[in-house]
């Protein structure tokens, strides 16, 4: 079964990288930042530091903004996700997440560590609302981390 058109792709080098950020920066929030050649497929990952290093809100860093967007445009990739840990919640967007979105329809990963097996979804956000979005799991190669 091919993935459906819609389906946000992920490498499993890339779904493994996310995971360990994550768990390296609990028990503060972990972002960052994901590369691809299209809307629909991440190619590479760039984690940033959470400038509020708070246990409940991110703020990438400006400096690893900078450097993640030029690398980005030198590789003639999009974002395609920002991606950041709810250490202790589950992963679905809470209020601070809605109103904190400045990236408009880009999808948001959320990746929940409050349970034994973390848990990773995906979301379009808007300011009163969202919508859960499917991604999948993929085996690429040549998919590249930062």
């Amino acid at each position: 079964m091919t993935p459906a058109q819609t389906d946000l792709l992920i490498p499993s080098s890339i779904v493994a990288a996310i995971l360990k950020h994550c768990r390296a920066e609990a028990p503060i929030e972990a972002c960052g930042l994901l590369g691809g050649p299209s809307a629909l497929r991440a190619s590479s990952h760039y984690p940033l530091r959470n400038e509020l290093a708070s246990e409940v809100r991110y703020l990438g860093h400006a400096q690893d903004m900078i450097e993640a967007v030029l690398t980005m445009r030198a590789r003639n990739e999009r974002l395609v996700a920002i991606y950041h840990s709810h250490p202790a919640s589950p992963a679905i967007p809470s209020r601070v997440d809605l109103e904190g979105n400045q990236y408009g329809p880009v999808p948001h990963l959320i990746v929940s560590l409050a349970a034994p097996a973390p848990e990773i979804r995906a979301w379009r956000l808007e300011s009163t609302r969202f919508e859960e979005l499917r991604w999948r799991e993929v085996v690429e190669p040549e998919s590249s981390t930062q």
